[in-house]
């Protein structure tokens, strides 16, 4: 069993379905307004001028802990650079979601979708499932599972998205 999540979990990261495109290819961001677990409301119209890194995962799936950890790495690079970084909750109790947060460190808020609303809208089938929008609400990069070059090229991926006008 441990072997064929072990193979599964590869097998996603080496599938990563990257979108990035030049600007006017981009198709716009489904927007969204979720609540953290503090009940502050997130709204994607709010950020435009903002880079978003949207994350969708499970903070008991050991792929989606890993990106989730380096997520808090990039949040930590970027703050105070018009960078905003989420993670959309799947289906996690709130008292596990905080405990993660409170072991790990992480500052970024943990948004509900209680009815997988925005999750069906972003298209998500497989975690871990990262969205990074430009400053003009929309989709840079989707991309699935996690990597050992993640934090790099997401690094990268902001720092691009940054330095559009």
């Amino acid at each position: 069993m441990i072997r064929r999540v072990a193979l599964a979990v590869c097998m996603l990261t080496l599938a990563v379905a990257a979108l990035g495109s030049a600007p006017e290819g981009r198709k716009a961001a489904p927007a969204f307004a979720l609540k953290d677990q503090s009940g502050k409301l997130h709204e994607l119209d709010k950020l435009r001028g903002k880079v978003v890194v949207l994350d969708f995962g499970r903070v008991i799936c050991m792929a989606c802990q890993q990106a989730l950890v380096d997520l808090g790495d990039i949040e930590r690079q970027y703050r105070g650079k018009n960078v905003a970084v989420y993670s959309v909750n799947l289906g996690v109790p709130p008292e596990i979601v905080k405990r993660f947060v409170s072991e790990k460190k992480l500052q970024y808020p943990f948004l509900e979708d209680p009815g997988y609303e925005v999750t069906r809208k972003y298209e998500v089938r497989t975690i871990p499932y990262l969205v990074v929008i430009d400053k003009k609400g929309r989709i840079s990069r989707a991309s699935v599972g996690h990597s050992p070059e993640f934090k790099k090229q997401i690094s990268q991926e902001i720092d691009r998205l940054l330095a559009e006008k």
